[in-house]
């Protein structure tokens, strides 16, 4: 309802500022959310009216499951509001199949990736295992289970019985709810009550060989220090609307080597060979790929340094940037053209 009413209040003044300049370029991000659906359908077709083009983003990973749970009317209207806008920008090719029903649609389709939105630091470099020293790990996202988090600390549980290794695990993210999507606890406050008992219980069972650190947000110089120390970032999420998770560049931009599932474009930024381990969300999986890559320091260094190198060669901000503005300028309108 809070949203409901602001588009509201939105409203008049997105009417009064085409009508004061007809002609020009809208660029709507799409929502994801029935109510912002409509809101993006009217936006869309008072645009028209005023000769404005439009240029549509979609962020998400979902937005064909949201446009098949709305009424039949609707859907129909959203689809002819859309297949009018030039063009329709999705993350990655993996997720031009969220439009594969829409014929009208997936023509105007064109692909931006996401970039990193600010310039890391010009002193990274490929990171290095060392022996004797932690292995260092980072989950950097929300605590709802489709992220995942469970399934992190499981690991580390495995790794921690299977090698002698200290282990550093930080844990960054607030704790919430998806609703109709949570399975394994009941409520909020039983979610961070388990994941306190789990940091005892490791503390009780490994002592100082195994830590757990959790932030509940980290920003600027913080959130740069957990990726420059972290060697690998764990995400293996299930999360419904999941798309090209922006955590994931993160940790490319920092020499993280990555460990996820083949789940929508997610393989965009975890390359098997490359930057990482496509693994599905399952401990006992993850542990064995991370085992594999702890007791191969040169392999892990290997990866690193492709991380790092396929965050400067695809997922820059200068690169994103570069291929926005060609597609606001109205430089490239074909839609099969994927940007670097």
């Amino acid at each position: 309802m809070i949203r409901v009413i602001d588009y509201f209040f939105l409203f008049p003044s997105f009417l009064a500022a085409i009508r004061n300049a007809p002609g020009g370029t809208l660029y709507l991000t799409l929502n994801q959310a029935p109510s912002g659906v409509i809101r993006d359908i009217l936006f869309i077709e008072l645009a028209r009216r005023y000769k404005y083009r439009v240029i549509a983003h979609l962020h998400g990973g979902c937005y064909d499951q949201v446009l098949a749970s709305l009424p039949r009317w609707v859907r129909t209207r959203a689809i002819r509001a859309l297949s009018h806008c030039e063009p329709i920008i999705l993350l990655s090719n993996r997720l031009r199949t969220m439009l594969r029903t829409f014929p009208t649609l997936t023509e105007r389709a064109v692909v931006v990736p996401n970039g990193l939105p600010f310039d890391p630091p010009p002193d990274r470099g490929p990171k290095t295992l060392s022996q004797g020293q932690p292995v260092k790990f980072l989950y950097l996202s929300h605590f709802t289970e489709s992220k995942g988090w469970w399934e992190v600390l499981e690991t580390i549980e495995i790794l921690a019985r299977s090698r002698p290794w200290s282990l550093h695990l930080t844990m960054c993210g607030k704790f919430f709810r998806t609703p109709g999507e949570e399975r394994r606890f009941a409520s909020l406050e039983e979610a961070r009550q388990a994941f306190q008992d789990f940091r005892q219980r490791l503390s009780q069972q490994f002592g100082d060989r195994v830590q757990v650190t959790w932030h509940p947000m980290v920003q600027g110089q913080t959130k740069e220090q957990v990726l420059r120390e972290a060697h690998f970032l764990l995400l293996p999420t299930r999360y419904p609307n999941e798309g090209q998770p922006l955590v994931l560049i993160e940790g490319l931009a920092f020499g993280c080597v990555l460990l996820g599932p083949d789940y929508r474009a997610l393989g965009d930024m975890i390359r098997p060979g490359e930057s990482g381990c496509l693994v599905p969300p399952d401990p006992a999986a993850m542990a064995a790929s991370l085992i594999s890559l702890i007791d191969r320091p040169e392999e892990y260094h290997r990866l690193s340094r492709g991380a790092l190198s396929l965050f400067h060669r695809e997922f820059s901000a200068r690169r994103h940037l570069d291929a926005m503005v060609q597609i606001l300028v109205g430089e490239d309108r074909t839609s099969d053209r994927t940007f670097p």
